[in-house]
């Protein structure tokens, strides 16, 4: 059974690291389509970016050699992104940090901001909109995900908050082959006898979510099956992350 969940999470190819988009406007491009920059000032900024050996991301570089605002910045990033500019209002870490442990949160750059209801949360992202992750915390929590970016500022306020916040106990350990994952796995079943489990991928990381209290589990259990469920509290699970140290 736990063979069978490792390789359904490889089945649909998902790649092991996020990927670039290179099909996607390039942000600058997309400031000077709308008129918020010139030719000028763009070729400036990738100039500049050139010459500090590419580190920067280009809004910062714009945002600094042309007075842009934060805001008109992430506005372009959720256009590149196809996706919504959220807001940091209402945040209330206590309330989300059981939606995502908080390696995969740092590993992927991004926030919980909110639980609106039984049904639905919001995920923030900095700079890039990540749907393969924000759909494997769907799958795990039973709650939609709406994803967005916020500013840089708001995103960085967001993380402290978030290091303040209790999350529930994990583990994480590393496997260089599927054959290791599932094996990894196992173990741990059989060593906390859970009483439910659910297996998820976001690239490199398995994320396995232990209930470990029948009156707080899920109505399901590994492999997933779409049902809905409330956030679980702090001590009613635990988590565990296996990265895949396999060569792509």
């Amino acid at each position: 059974m736990v063979e069978a969940a490792v390789e359904r999470e490889v089945a649909d190819g998902a790649p092991l690291e996020p990927q670039k988009y290179n099909h996607r406007i390039p942000l600058g491009l997309l400031m000077l389509s709308h008129g918020w920059i010139t030719q000028e000032q763009l070729r400036r900024a990738l100039d500049s970016q050139r010459q500090a050996g590419g580190k920067g991301r280009i809004g910062e570089w714009l945002m600094q050699q042309c007075n842009l605002s934060e805001e008109l910045v992430t506005r372009a990033l959720s256009m590149q992104w196809g996706c919504p500019v959220l807001s940091l209002s209402s945040h209330n870490p206590e309330t989300v940090s059981t939606l995502i442990p908080r390696i995969l949160l740092d590993a992927y750059g991004m926030i919980p901001l909110r639980n609106a209801s039984n049904r639905l949360a919001y995920l923030a992202f900095e700079d890039r909109m990540d749907s393969s992750v924000a759909l494997a915390v769907e799958r795990m929590s039973g709650i939609r995900i709406e994803a967005g970016v916020v500013t840089a500022s708001q995103f960085l306020r967001g993380q402290e908050r978030m290091l303040r916040a209790q999350f529930p106990k994990a583990q994480l350990l590393e496997a260089r082959s599927l054959g290791k994952v599932a094996k990894e796995i196992t173990e741990v079943m059989e060593r906390l006898r859970p009483h439910q489990a659910r297996l998820v991928r976001m690239h490199r990381y398995f994320w396995l979510r232990l209930w470990l209290h029948p009156a707080t589990s899920l109505s399901t259990s590994l492999p997933h099956t779409g049902s809905t469920s409330l956030l679980p509290k702090v001590h009613q699970v635990e988590d565990v992350l296996i990265r895949l140290q396999m060569e792509d």
